[in-house]
């Protein structure tokens, strides 16, 4: 055997592995140092709602919400309210507001009563009747019933607040007219009698309407106007 052709064969032996040593080295120092891709965020497509400010048409149509819907609210409330009323009084009730407290803790000062029309011979002992003070006929009493008599063609009562002192006794005739306490709304009266004043009739009705009205011609005249320009 040749030494030479030997030495030259292992030579070139040697030589490929140390090539493939040298390639398998370098392609893992490749793989070690090659950065992976991070995906990269973009701000439009996941925009935060802090950075995104608010155009003046979207303050606008905020500023016209916030003042319509107690608009809106206080017209509802007034109108349902003096219907309400109206309707009572049709079907023969009467609303009164309670301004002393000579009947707590059942009626409290600002309680709104409702009182159906009874002739004194409906009255019952126990029952809240309304009747015309008999020292002065311009005031309305609003009482309990103690005692029921009838006389012939009239009844003799007597009345006493649940948180008074004295009782009140007078004489009404049979054929007479009184007010029997239905219904009791708390702290609304009040409210109630500053709406039937003329202040009340403007404040609740007249100046929400004409807001509202302001308000509706706004939103038409400003298409309009656009158009127009356009």
């Amino acid at each position: 055997m040749d030494p030479t052709r030997e030495d030259s064969a292992g030579g070139a032996t040697s030589l490929r592995l140390a090539a493939t040593g040298v390639r398998e080295r370098s392609g893992i120092s490749a793989n070690v140092a090659r950065p992976r891709p991070h995906p990269v965020r973009s701000s439009s497509q996941s925009p935060s709602r802090s950075q995104t400010p608010r155009s003046p048409g979207s303050r606008r149509r905020w500023a016209r919400t916030v003042v319509a819907v107690p608009l809106y609210a206080l017209m509802g409330f007034g109108a349902a309210l003096l219907v309400a009323i109206s309707i009572l009084t049709l079907f023969g009730h009467r609303s009164l507001v309670v301004m002393s407290g000579s009947m707590v803790p059942v009626l409290q000062p600002g309680d709104l009563v409702i009182d159906r029309r009874i002739t004194p011979l409906q009255a019952r002992v126990g029952d809240l009747v309304t009747f015309r003070d008999p020292t002065d006929g311009s005031r309305l009493i609003t009482h309990r019933v103690r005692s029921v008599q009838v006389n012939g063609g009239s009844v003799a009562l007597v009345t006493k607040g649940d948180a008074s002192n004295s009782a009140q006794r007078w004489l009404v005739s049979s054929d007479g007219t009184m007010g029997r306490v239905i219904l009791r709304v708390p702290k609304i009266g009040y409210a109630i009698f500053w709406a039937r004043s003329i202040l009340g009739v403007f404040a609740v009705l007249i100046i929400p309407s004409i807001l509202l009205g302001v308000y509706l011609l706004k939103r038409i005249w400003r298409p309009l106007a656009a158009e127009s320009r356009s």
